[in-house]
């Protein structure tokens, strides 16, 4: 009946920890025009985290993450990413990335199996920061 809001993950985690550490982070991510999506933006920025390169799709939402709040044993948890924000993330959508000051590049698998477009756009991020040494 009832839930709390909290903006986690495994790369929002360490960009954070990153950031708390003193350096300079930008995150890369693509979200809804929705309160989930806002609350992103403002967490990043609450954490001194760059924004520039989080985009917003119009016709999607920004896919979320419920998980039962259990005493013991597992719980449930329903995954909300297909057909998201995020799922839909095209190359193209890397156009504007500046690349100048940046030394570490920090990627999970979990886009990779989200859509073959994620997918092939993460690709292409690892392959341009390579190029960039």
């Amino acid at each position: 009946e009832h839930f709390s809001r909290h903006v986690c993950g495994a790369e929002l985690n360490y960009a954070v920890g990153m950031a708390r550490l003193g350096n300079n982070v930008s995150y890369i991510s693509k979200v809804g025009i929705d309160p989930f999506g806002r609350c992103i933006v403002n967490f990043l920025k609450e954490n001194n985290i760059h924004e520039q390169y989080v985009w917003t799709d119009d016709d999607h939402m920004t896919g979320f993450q419920m998980k039962e709040k259990v005493v013991e044993g597992d719980p449930f948890v329903a995954n909300i990413r297909k057909h998201t924000a995020f799922s839909h993330f095209q190359p193209a959508d890397l156009a504007g990335i500046d690349w100048v000051g940046v030394d570490h590049l920090h990627v999970t698998g979990i886009p990779l199996a989200l859509s073959e477009s994620c997918r092939e756009t993460i690709y292409t991020l690892m392959m341009r920061a390579h190029s960039k040494g």
